[in-house]
C-alpha cells in the first residue's frame, strides 16, 4: 500500500514538473526573458594532444557543444552531463566548477550557457539523438574554426590555465 502511495505522489510530481516546464517556456517566449542553459566540452587526451568532441545541431547544419536548458531538480553540471549523453552519446566525469559562460540570442530571448569540461570515459554506439546529430573529435584549433560566434570566441579564450586535467 505504501508503494502505491509513493508511486501516485511521484506521478503527480512528474506531471507538475512537466507543466511547470511548459509554462516556464511559454513565459520565456512571451516576455523574451533569459533562459539558463548548461553545456559541456567533451574532451580526451590522445597521444599527448587535447581533443574535444563537437556535435552538429539537430538540423545538422552547424557544429557546437552538447548543451540545453538546465533541467528542473538538476544542477547545471548534472544537466550538462545529461545533454552530453543525449546529444553526443558520451559518458564521463564533469569537472566543476564551470570554466566560463557565454550568451546568445535565439527566438528573441537571451540564453546564458554555463560551460563545463567533461572527461569522456565511454562513447556509446547507440544514443538518443544519434539519428539527428553527427559527432567528431578534433583539436581545439579545428573546433574554433568550425563553430560560429559566440561559441567561437568562448573556445578561443581557453588558455593553458583552464586546460582540463589528463
Amino acid at each position: 500500500m505504501q508503494h502505491k502511495a509513493i508511486a501516485i505522489a511521484l506521478a503527480k510530481l512528474k506531471k507538475r514538473i512537466e507543466l511547470d516546464d511548459r509554462v516556464n517556456w511559454k513565459i520565456a517566449q512571451r516576455f523574451a526573458i533569459a533562459w539558463q542553459q548548461s553545456g559541456v566540452i567533451p574532451y580526451r587526451w590522445q597521444n599527448g594532444q587535447l581533443e574535444i568532441l563537437l556535435v552538429t545541431t539537430s538540423s545538422g547544419k552547424r557544429w557546437g557543444i552538447p548543451k540545453g536548458n538546465v533541467e528542473i531538480l538538476m544542477s547545471p553540471a548534472e544537466s550538462a552531463c545529461k545533454e552530453a549523453r543525449e546529444e553526443a552519446g558520451v559518458l564521463g566525469t564533469v569537472i566543476t566548477p564551470a570554466i566560463g559562460s557565454y550568451e546568445y540570442r535565439k527566438r528573441s530571448f537571451t540564453n546564458y550557457v554555463q560551460v563545463f569540461w567533461l572527461r569522456v570515459e565511454t562513447e556509446l554506439e547507440i544514443w538518443e539523438e544519434a539519428s539527428l546529430r553527427r559527432r567528431r573529435w578534433m583539436s581545439l584549433e579545428q573546433a574554433i574554426e568550425r563553430v560560429k560566434p559566440p561559441l567561437r570566441e568562448f573556445l578561443d579564450s581557453i588558455d593553458d590555465s583552464i586546460v582540463p586535467p589528463r
